[in-house]
């Protein structure tokens, strides 16, 4: 066959839409549980008897309940809950990747343990990655590629990237793993099972167990969409073409030999924004233009058109010796509606300016679900108050570069704090605070003396968006 004669899929043909009801049947049929998963569920028992996570188990009882007061949960423990989940495969891996990318709402030493899943996972056979391309493209894959790279450029627990060359272009071939939906509906029921049985016990019900497996299940059979991706890329693109961003880039998507299960995408070169050293002193880059157009991007596509990118961990985000950044990996979007919006008119300034912990809190409150049998829900909004109030007297004696820099902390601690008495926060103001946690870490790293939330350009970028007024922010 030639290449010309290779089936081309072109735009996914079910609408957008119904392919958000799938993900929404997957999910609700997590509560389901049958003899396929008590099979899992012994092998699991397996896999974690031989990483010793039962032996570290007695630990448990030091994993902090309060987020001011923080313990270290015991390092062994940490470290044989990683290996168990990296036993276990894909779904487990991909929850230990999200305890990793959410500094501040999990122990410091199981947020660091876990980033070691952050690196390659084993790749698929050349076999099966070939086979794969060909059942989803409709051709071998020396058919439709001038060339194509056996050996990953990386692989991951849902997928892996294969360098190619098409039409005389450098592209990469994201080919997702097989199997993945059977093992994920497995475990995830599980993992469903076991967060019922906690959400029996006073102590781990104000963790949310139900509400956190729920909300990972959705991420999951989101992110295993490649053509969803796809179509978020080139929104995402268009929402940030309104402003002035010249130095942000997005890959370019291959609709033609792009599926559910293959995504294919022009190359990009780079290094990971905390490569200090490449871009610092062997480039010779002027970071600043390039730091507050990236940031002042992400900030208008969330605040402005209310759909952002969801984990700017460094491995999604690529910056170039000329000095363009490049935003990877569209899996994990956050929408963030009208509604949402017009109370971050009023949280942020509250938080950022006026001091009003009590109208903090209060709003915290009318947003989250709450899970508490202990106290009602205006004794939590009160302990809440007191809570932000303490964290702010930490932060009262810190000058303003400390404050500038560690925004993104406060607002995640104040989230972690807002858990601890049964308020669960939407997802996409989680995700929010997460990235911005994200900004600042690259900015101490390639800015160490840069102030980012005091940045006039940032702070206008910021405030526009949320289309404050003078007399709202005063």
């Amino acid at each position: 066959m030639s290449q010309k004669q290779a089936v081309k899929t072109g735009r996914p043909q079910v609408p957008f839409v119904e392919r958000q009801a799938k993900v929404t049947r997957a999910v609700n049929r997590i509560d389901n549980f049958g003899i396929g998963e008590i099979r899992r569920l012994i092998n699991t028992g397996r896999a974690m008897t031989r990483a010793g996570v039962f032996e570290g188990a007695r630990y448990a009882s030091r994993i902090p309940r309060q987020p001011l007061r923080p313990e270290p949960l015991p390092r062994a423990a940490a470290t044989a809950l990683r290996r168990g989940c990296e036993e276990l495969g894909p779904a487990y891996v991909k929850f230990a990747q999200i305890i990793a990318s959410s500094p501040g709402l999990f122990p410091d030493v199981l947020s660091d343990e876990f980033r070691k899943c952050l690196d390659a996972v084993p790749p698929m056979p050349r076999r099966e990655v070939h086979q794969r391309i060909r059942r989803e493209l409709g051709a071998p894959v020396k058919d439709i590629f001038e060339y194509f790279d056996d050996t990953p450029l990386a692989s991951a627990s849902i997928a892996q990237v294969h360098r190619a060359r098409y039409d005389g272009n450098d592209i990469v071939v994201k080919v997702r793993r097989p199997g993945l939906v059977r093992r994920f509906r497995h475990d995830l029921r599980i993992l469903r099972r076991i967060a019922g049985i906690l959400n029996e016990f006073e102590t781990t019900a104000v963790a949310n167990p139900i509400g956190v497996v729920e909300d990972f299940a959705r991420t999951l059979y989101e992110e295993m969409d490649f053509a969803r991706e796809g179509e978020s890329m080139e929104r995402f693109e268009a929402n940030i073409s309104k402003g002035d961003y010249p130095s942000v880039n997005i890959p370019k998507v291959h609709w033609d030999y792009t599926s559910e299960r293959v995504l294919t995408m022009s190359r990009e070169y780079g290094v990971a924004p905390d490569d200090a050293d490449t871009i610092l002193n062997t480039w010779n880059i002027d970071v600043m233009p390039v730091f507050l157009e990236a940031a002042g991007a992400w900030i208008e596509s969330a605040f402005v058109h209310g759909f952002f990118h969801g984990d700017l961990h460094a491995g999604n985000l690529m910056l170039n010796e000329n000095g363009i950044i490049t935003f990877l990996d569209f899996g994990i979007m956050g929408n963030l509606e009208e509604d949402d919006r017009k109370v971050l008119r009023k949280l942020i300034p509250a938080m950022m300016v006026q001091g009003d912990f009590d109208l903090v809190a209060e709003m915290i409150t009318d947003l989250a679900a709450f899970s508490s049998s202990q106290v009602t829900k205006e004794q939590a909004t009160s302990q809440l108050a007191d809570d932000i109030r303490k964290l702010h007297s930490e932060t009262v004696t810190k000058t303003v570069k400390e404050l500038a820099q560690s925004f993104g902390s406060i607002l995640s601690d104040v989230i972690t704090a807002a858990r601890t008495h049964g308020l669960f926060m939407p997802k996409e103001f989680v995700l929010i605070g997460k990235q911005m946690l994200y900004l600042e870490r690259y900015a101490q790293v390639l800015l160490p003396d840069y102030e980012i939330f005091t940045d006039p350009k940032i702070m206008e970028t910021l405030m526009t968006s949320l289309d404050l007024s003078d007399n709202e922010i005063h």
